[in-house]
């Protein structure tokens, strides 16, 4: 038996529209240089975007819409512009869920030192076969009061 999942019933719709407004490479590179420099002008995510003014305003729509931008207004006497866009928190939210679901697991080191080497290492976390198998064996060697957490 195939279940059909609607897919307003499967995730909320501001979650839904989050995630369609990241099906464009244009609004992707516009939330990346949005987020390296804070905010941008309108004029200059078009001259750095390479965009039509009618394309620029369609995926700056798409955004807004969704919540992964926001717009606000510049009092023109600071600055010659008037609106700047930004990544909006829950931008920033939806971007480091998703690109956080990809990164590898974090693993610490500790090491045990006596005078100037290593008389203990462990791992812990998800450490690979490998690392668990490079790693000294406790019992074997003397313990000593660990100094320092590293992580990886």
């Amino acid at each position: 038996m195939t279940m059909i999942i609607n897919r307003s019933e499967d995730f909320a719709e501001p979650v839904v529209s989050a995630i369609e407004a990241l099906n464009s490479e244009h609004r992707r590179q516009i939330l990346i240089h949005l987020e390296e420099v804070g905010s941008l002008p309108y004029s200059e995510i078009k001259r750095r975007m390479k965009l039509s003014k009618g394309d620029l305003n369609y995926h700056l729509k798409e955004l807004l819409a969704a919540g992964m931008i926001r717009n606000f207004i510049v009092d023109q006497k600071v600055t010659p512009y008037t609106s700047y866009y930004e990544v909006s928190e829950l931008g920033r939210n939806v971007v480091e869920g998703l690109l956080g679901a990809f990164r590898p697991p974090v693993r610490h080191m500790r090491f045990t030192t006596t005078a100037n080497y290593i008389s203990d290492l462990e791992i812990s976390g998800q450490a690979t076969r490998r690392e668990r198998e490079e790693a000294p064996d406790a019992a074997s060697t003397p313990t000593h009061e660990p100094i320092e957490t590293i992580p990886m």
